[in-house]
Formats: structure tokens, sequence, C-alpha cells
């Protein structure tokens, strides 16, 4: 897959596309559904796959000060879809200029002069265009004005439940990441450096390795089986997310112990994948009586990851 920035000197040549446009946070169940049709409708036709998509995520464009809420960064968002088939992933620099553009001229400098478009592939919920002025009912007349066919998709369901980015977050937030597994077809998962800590957890026998999330959702305060990657290895641990209420901590953070591990670690990467929720955060009245519970959660914790 060949990843395009798009500016005024892109072009696609002759060749016509089937193109799907979204966000594609997360890369969940339903979009890849979208994926696969994609490839399969691009090859019938003998046509080039196309995703568009955008960098930042038009929220964050919006709205710079949000709480974090990306469930994939764009990195990971690449990485996944690079596993499909498809000939090219281009994406727009979501600004000031783009933001302007209208639903009318998208289609038809867009899609229809740069891409060549012959079939567009979106999700039920699909707006675009200045002020989301665009939905899938003026896609559809567009497309039969300019000769190109329109394929909605409609949203994947499990347990009746639609899947969608948003239900996702929704999820992460209340600490049910088995759930949000399930919707994202994968483990939830965050990615970044080891930073310093304060060194409470080796004080008390537990050394933690303190995560930085960038601009990912975190997931509910609580403590978690985890499954860790660390340059190529794969480790069993158990993550806490909150504010180390019986230290007194006002500052959240992400940190985990790594079971049978004592390599350090600051300034390296790891991948921190979410297995299950153990427990809510709380306070303890002593160290001691937090140190028995840690206890406890490592035994948890190895019970939840050996059923993986």
């Amino acid at each position: 897959m060949q990843v395009i920035k798009h500016d005024d000197t892109f072009e696609l040549g002759q060749t016509q596309s089937v193109v799907s446009i979204g966000n594609y946070d997360g890369v969940h169940i339903g979009h890849r559904y979208i994926l696969n049709e994609l490839v399969s409708k691009s090859r019938q036709g003998g046509c080039k796959s196309i995703v568009v998509t955008f960098k930042p995520h038009p929220k964050r464009f919006f709205s710079k000060n949000a709480p974090s809420f990306l469930l994939t960064s764009f990195d990971e968002k690449i990485d996944i879809i690079s596993t499909y088939p498809i000939d090219y992933l281009v994406y727009f620099t979501f600004d000031e200029a783009f933001a302007s553009v209208s639903a009318a001229d998208f289609v038809n400098n867009i899609l229809v002069n740069k891409l060549k478009v012959r079939e567009v592939i979106v999700g039920y919920d699909f707006f675009f265009g200045k002020g989301r002025s665009g939905n899938t009912s003026l896609l559809k007349r567009s497309g039969e004005k300019n000769d190109f066919d329109v394929t909605i998709i409609d949203a994947r369901k499990i347990d009746d439940e639609p899947v969608s980015s948003t239900r996702i977050r929704k999820m992460l937030l209340a600490g049910s990441v088995r759930k949000a597994a399930e919707f994202l077809g994968r483990r939830y998962s965050l990615t970044g450096a080891v930073v310093k800590g304060k060194d409470i957890g080796r004080k008390i026998g537990y050394p933690t390795a303190n995560v930085s999330a960038g601009d990912k959702i975190i997931p509910a305060d609580g403590v978690y089986s985890v499954r860790l990657t660390i340059q190529g290895n794969v480790y069993q641990g158990v993550a806490n997310i909150g504010y180390q209420p019986t230290f007194g901590e006002n500052k959240r953070s992400v940190e985990a112990h790594i079971l049978n591990f004592n390599m350090e670690l600051h300034g390296k990467s790891l991948t921190m994948e979410f297995v299950d929720r153990l427990r809510d955060e709380r306070k303890f009245q002593s160290v001691r009586a937090l140190t028995d519970q840690i206890k406890n959660d490592i035994e948890s914790a190895r019970a939840s990851l050996t059923s993986i």
C-alpha cells in the first residue's frame, strides 16, 4: 500500500478507482467490513483501491483542547489498513483550508477529477464537506450526476448493538476493555515511551513502567491484566491507571508491573494490550495492605492471561 499526502500536485492518472472515505479511528470490525468490500469491488472492476482519510482527526482540529480520544494513532491506523491488499491510502491535512471545502467541490475536484472514481463505499453515518453539509443522500445524487456508483454500508452489530468508534470510546471510559476488544476485533492497546516516575512501585517491591499514552484515549481508572510487547518480546503484567491514592498523588498515570522482568526500560518504547479489568483503583490504609492486594492482583492477572 502506497501512502500519499494529498496536495495540488497529486495525480492518479487515468486509472479509475474504488474509494472509501472516513476517519477510520480504531479500524474496528465495521471499518474492516468496508475495507473488504473495497478490495473486492476494486478487483472485480479492475480499478485501483483507495482509502481516503485525514490528519489530524477532524475532532482534534475543531476541538484542540479536547481530552485525548483517539483509538489509534495515525501510524497505527496506517499499519492496520496496510494489512489489506489496498493500492493507496491518500490522506488530507485537515486544516482551515480543507475544512472550508464544500461538499460539491470535494466530489468534483477530488473524487471525480483527481481520483477518477468509479465507486464510493462509505458507512451509513458518513458526512463530508464544509459544516458536514454533505451526507449519503447528497453523495448518491452526485454519483448519478457524475456517473459513479455509491455503496452505503450498514452498521455491523454485536448482540444487536451497532459497532462504532464512539461506542468503543464509551466502553473504554467505563473500563470495559474486554467488550471493546470484541468491537475492535483486537485488544485495545497503548504504545509509548517509558517515562520517569517517582519509583513508588520499586520502593514497595513492585517496580512499574510508566507509559506516555500520547493522544490516545486512556481506559477508566483501575487495575487491568495486560500483555506487554517490548523489543519484540511479549510479557504478562498488571497495569494500574489512576492517581495512586494510597500515596496522595494528584497526577494521573498509566503504569505496569511486568511479571518476571528486571530490565531497565526508561526511554524505551512498549505496547500495552488491555486484556481484562480486575478491579477499581482504591486507597489502602497502609502500604502493607496495598502490597497484599498487589499479590492478589498478580494472581488474578495470571489467571486472566492464561486463557488467551
